[in-house]
Order: structure tokens, then C-alpha cells, then sequence
């Protein structure tokens, strides 16, 4: 029995408000030697859980981790058969005993278990490895020098009986550009290779660590009675309302394919650690309820399950929305940043050409993208040709994603598609590109409202060209609606002239007809994506791409 209530508490709780806590039914004894995990299922305590774990560098925690690595590894066949062989080409050697490790890089290991790393840089670390450091920390690197949260990943390491760690900031050389492109290059083999990944998720930059006691969770002993007038001693702990998606490592745009290309996931949070793989997951003590991978938003998903099982292209679409939610403290590494995915991706799709971020099979629905309004901009460096998602900084949708494919059809035709990449590694970097399509077109007008009239959003409303009036831009028109991607771009109270092109039409759906771009033109012989359009189905009202005065042509465009 778990009863909810609000309680005044003293110590250990530090927080002078009231706080709500959670009465779990169990004895002391078992939050310290209970072997059991998350719902209690021994007679007498059926609704019942463990309490939370105040030490997650203790012997314990380290011996139910190890027992739930080994049940996967023995009993797990999808497990198993999506763990590769694969060994990088520097690993961190951990020896040495919790209480006195050593470490140093070791280079071109035989194939045999490794743990890595996803974790917050933050701000610069001031240990790793460099060209200059390199011949040192072959032969030591001294503990106390390494940040908090590579300490604890090394202690973890020992504490489950491994040896070797891989640590982006030390098994990369940081200063050698040719290095740091051959081993991002390696990234999907580095984590589908190893033994299973140590998610610092409650740690904002590597000088925080993730191994403290839990403090703030302490429970306290009282005395209860239960429905069926027995008196016993109970825990009461804080409430807690589980998993946490929103940790800062869950924030962070290169920790996204780290987790998903993991094959088996320990993410150390602020209360627990949860421990997940293709098969299972368990919870060292707290979770108000059996934690379920689908409730992670995204966040924890070992061996991109929860995406890549969809087909292409919904399953890129998934992948690119959650991954654009997040942040990159290097604005460019937009693509670098999921290339590792992108190329796992490549092995178990029927994709080929990668240009930008979009395949070209589902090119042009890929190029139909939606951002949210709110603090969306540009980078202020070239990321991506205008028709990428990468080329905004902000989260991205897709106003197709619900739609069956049998309700699609798509008259626009791909001409042809190309980037120019700034190294030979095909899933990273571009210096530019430019997409050729054939399409219907039509001009229209975009009129940008003052955004202090309807609140914070700058705002328009647009209207199809021909028998362009000020009435009928200020009106809008009912046939069209059109989504600017970054309003700011252009002053308030301006008519900016645009064209819309149609990428889709959509059949069986209330209302709405089709889908398209809006593109302003750049040049004499090229435009730039601006934003994407709607067609609304207006009755008594001809299709917006059918107008009987043929001011919807069919053109060659051409899209940087």
C-alpha cells in the first residue's frame, strides 16, 4: 500500500515549505539489503517499493548494475545481435582499485568489453587529450586532474569489473582536425560497439558529476497504520515524479544518437539510475511505477527503437524533431552532431544519397518542414542550403507526419539535388548545395504586421498576387495560409512579394489540399526558402494551383 501525503518534516529535509512525500510500506532493513527492485513482489509488501537509492557509488549499486548487464548480455538476443564487434582506436585503461585508480590511453586494444561516456562538456575541460599531452597520458593520467564526471565514469567502470572507457575529450586528440574527422567518422561503430554507455544525465557540465549521495531523497522512519489496523514502520521520502527528460544531458544536441546508438544505457539522474536496454529496464529504487522506455519522450532509446522501427521517411521526420529540440554549443556541428545516426541510418534503410540532413528518397516531403515560432533564427554561419531543416536553429515538424502515404501524391518533380562537403565524410559539414525542382508555382503577397498588434509573434497574412489590393492582404486570403520561417527577417508593414510552390497534394483530409514552399527569390536564376504554405479546399472556390488565368505556371526553379 503507497500512501500520498503532505508532511511538515524536519530533518534530513532542508526545504522550509511544506513538501509532499510518499509513504512507502517496508522496513529499514530493505532499503539497505532488499535484493529486490522496483515493485516489491515478496508476500506482504505487493504494492510496495524500494526505497531510493542515497548511495549510487556504493558496492550495491554497482552489484545490481553489474547483475542487470550480465542478465542482458546471457539472456538477451536482441541485444546481442545489435552489439557489434568493435574496438576504437584509443581507450581509457582503468585499473587499480574505487579507492585508488589509475588510468592511462591505451591504442589499438584486441576487440573485448568497453563502456562509454555520454556526458555535458559544459565549458572546456582542462584534461584532454592533445598532441602535446598525447606520449604522457600513454604512460599516466592522473586521477585528480580529470573532471568530476570523468572520475565517476571511471569509477563506474571499476565498480561493474570493466576495464576500458571511452571519453570523447581523451580518446580523441582535440587539437589534430585530421583526428577529430576520422574518429566523429567512427562514432556509430564507437557506441553500437560498446558494453553498454553511462548516460551522466543529471550533471550540467563534466565538473559536476553524477556519483553523489542523494542526499535531499534521504527517507525518514515513522510510525503507521493500515487499512486493516496493523501497525508497522514506514519510509517517508520526498515525491518524485520520475525520469526527468529535461536533465541537461537530455538538452544536449550530440548526447541524441550517443544514447540511441547504445545497445544497453545506465543514465545516472538526480534520485536514480535507470537502467534500460532493447529488452528491459529496472530502476535502482524510487519509481513510482514499472518505467517504461516509451515514457522517456525520447530521451533514452537504446538501438533507436522507438524511431527507426517506423519506415522512411516518417522515421527520419521522428528522428529530426526530436533532435532539433535540443542545443549545440558549436552551432555548426548542426549535421556533425547527428551524422553518426544518419550513418547507422544508411545501413538498415533503403536510403542513398544524404545531402544536408534529408535523404533524397523523400526529398522534396523532407524539404517540407515546419519550425515552431517562438526563438527561432538563423546560425551565423553557413550551416545548410535554405531548403534544410538544418538551416534554422530551432524545433522542427513536419505538417505531413500523421499522413498515410496513400493520401499523398506529389506532382512536383526533383531535378536534381547536390552539396558540396567541406571533408570526405559524407554525413558531415556542407560549404553549400542547391536543390532543381519542377513545379507549379504562383506569386503571392506576404504582408508583415507589426508584431506589437497581436502580441508577441511578428506576424502576416498573405494574398495570391494577381488583383493584388491592400484590402486583400490586410484581409488574407481564405485559400492560403502562409508560414514565414523567421518572421524578423523582413520589417513590419511591408508587402514582401513571394511565390508558392506546390510540393503535395493531400487527398481524404477536411479542408486542407495541399502543402508547398515559399521561396523568395535570391537572384535572376535562384530563390531561397522563406517558409511553406497551405491550401485550404474553399467552397465554390477553383483549387489555388488551378486558376483559370494561368497565373499558376509550371516552372524550373532553383533552390539554394
Amino acid at each position: 500500500m503507497i500512501i500520498s501525503l503532505p508532511l511538515y518534516p524536519t530533518q534530513p529535509f532542508t526545504s522550509t515549505r511544506a513538501q509532499r512525500v510518499k509513504l512507502d510500506i517496508s522496513t529499514s532493513m530493505q532499503s539497505q539489503h532488499s535484493s529486490s527492485l522496483g515493485q516489491l513482489k515478496s508476500p506482504g509488501f505487493a504494492h510496495c517499493q524500494l526505497p531510493p537509492n542515497l548511495a549510487p557509488n556504493s558496492k550495491l549499486s554497482f552489484d545490481r548494475l553489474k547483475r542487470w548487464l550480465g542478465e542482458c548480455h546471457s539472456k538477451h538476443t536482441r541485444c546481442r545481435s545489435f552489439q557489434i564487434e568493435y574496438m576504437p582506436k584509443r581507450l581509457l585503461e582503468v585499473t587499480g582499485s574505487i579507492e585508488r585508480p589509475s588510468i592511462r590511453l591505451c591504442t589499438n586494444l584486441p576487440v573485448g568489453p568497453y563502456v562509454t561516456l555520454s556526458y555535458c562538456w559544459g565549458r572546456d575541460q582542462l584534461s584532454k587529450t592533445t598532441r602535446e599531452r598525447l606520449e604522457r597520458y600513454r604512460r599516466d593520467i592522473p586521477f585528480h586532474e580529470l573532471s568530476k564526471t570523468v572520475q565517476d565514469a571511471a569509477t563506474v567502470t571499476l565498480g561493474v569489473g570493466l576495464k576500458y572507457l571511452w571519453v570523447d575529450a581523451l580518446c580523441i586528440i582535440q587539437d589534430d582536425d585530421q583526428d577529430k574527422q576520422e574518429e566523429i567518422s567512427k562514432m556509430h561503430l564507437v557506441y553500437r560497439g560498446a558494453f553498454f554507455t553511462v548516460a551522466a544525465s543529471s550533471a550540467a557540465s563534466s565538473y559536476d558529476g553524477f556519483l553523489h549521495p542523494r542526499v535531499r531523497y534521504q527517507p525518514i522512519k515513522a510510525a503507521a497504520r493500515t487499512d486493516d489496523n496493523v501497525f508497522t514502520e514506514v519510509l517517508l521520502s520526498p515525491e518524485y515524479g520520475g525520469f526527468v527528460s529535461s536533465d541537461p544531458l537530455f538538452l544536449r544536441g550530440w548526447t541524441f544518437q550517443e544514447t540511441h546508438l547504445s545497445t544497453r544505457i545506465a543514465a545516472y539522474g538526480q534520485r536514480e539510475m535507470i537502467f534500460c536496454c532493447l529488452e528491459d529496464t529496472h530502476s535502482d529504487g524510487g519509481a513510482d511505477r514499472p518505467v517504461a522506455t516509451q515514457a522517456f519522450s525520447g530521451a533514452l532509446d537504446p538501438g533507436n527503437l522507438r524511431f527507426g522501427s517506423l519506415d522512411h521517411p516518417y522515421s527520419w521526420a521522428h528522428i529530426i524533431s526530436q533532435y532539433s529540440r535540443r542545443s549545440l554549443s558549436v552551432e555548426s556541428d548542426k549535421l556533425p552532431g547527428i551524422g553518426a545516426l544518419a550513418e547507422e541510418y544508411s545501413l538498415t534503410k533503403t536510403v542513398t544519397d544524404y545531402l544536408a540532413g534529408i535523404w533524397r528518397e523523400g526529398f522534396l516531403l523532407h524539404c517540407l518542414w515546419k519550425v515552431a515560432p517562438f526563438r527561432v533564427r538563423r546560425p551565423p554561419t553557413y550551416v545548410a542550403p535554405s531548403w534544410s531543416w538544418a538551416s534554422v536553429i530551432g524545433s522542427i515538424g513536419y505538417p505531413w507526419e500523421g499522413l498515410l502515404p496513400s493520401n499523398i501524391e506529389i506532382p512536383c518533380v526533383l531535378l536534381d539535388a547536390r552539396t558540396t562537403l567541406s571533408s570526405s565524410y559524407r554525413f558531415g559539414m556542407v560549404t553549400g548545395g542547391f536543390m532543381s525542382i519542377r513545379a507549379r508555382t504562383r506569386g503571392l503577397v506576404w504582408w508583415k504586421l507589426d508584431s506589437d498588434r497581436i502580441g508577441r509573434i511578428p506576424y502576416g497574412r498573405a494574398a495570391a498576387l494577381a488583383a493584388f489590393k491592400t484590402t486583400d492582404v490586410l484581409s488574407g486570403d481564405a485559400q492560403i495560409r502562409c508560414e514565414v520561417d523567421i518572421p524578423r527577417e523582413w520589417p513590419a508593414n511591408t508587402y514582401i512579394p513571394l511565390v508558392g510552390v506546390e510540393i503535395c497534394t493531400v487527398m481524404n483530409m477536411d479542408h486542407i489540399k495541399a502543402y508547398g514552399l515559399v521561396l523568395e527569390r535570391v537572384d535572376s536564376d535562384s530563390y531561397r526558402r522563406v517558409g511553406w504554405l497551405t491550401v485550404y479546399d474553399v467552397e465554390g472556390r477553383e483549387y489555388w494551383f488551378d486558376d483559370e488565368l494561368g497565373l499558376a505556371l509550371w516552372q524550373d526553379i532553383l533552390v539554394k
